[in-house]
């Protein structure tokens, strides 16, 4: 779906399918994350909510953070973090491809 030129929204979500599924795919998995931030920042109002998450077992939560904040870094946007989740504690991890979600919710400065 495209937008229409100069369309804005006050809350953006981003939850993609895995983009890493081996190894092999987190490169291009990260730069997807960060294609995904800049264009979803695009259309977010100033103080819109922005969630952005990802399923990607490959993907450790500190590549994951770090790569949203990087990408709005590089769009010259800025984003006051609310919260960063993962498992809900009735989904204990016991390894460490085991931590495949988690998700920001932030607010565009």
């Amino acid at each position: 779906m495209y937008l229409k030129a100069g369309r804005a929204f006050d809350m953006v979500i981003i939850d993609p399918p895995s983009f890493a599924k081996k190894q092999a795919d987190v490169k291009n998995a990260l730069s997807a994350y960060a294609r995904l931030v800049k264009m979803g920042l695009n259309v977010l109002n100033p103080g819109g909510t922005f969630i952005m998450a990802s399923c990607s077992s490959r993907i450790s939560p500190e590549m994951f953070f770090s790569t949203v904040g990087r990408a709005a870094s590089e769009a010259g946007r800025r984003l006051n973090e609310i919260e960063k989740t993962a498992h809900a504690l009735d989904h204990p991890v016991k390894f460490e491809e085991g931590r495949y979600l988690k998700c920001l919710f932030s607010v565009l400065q």
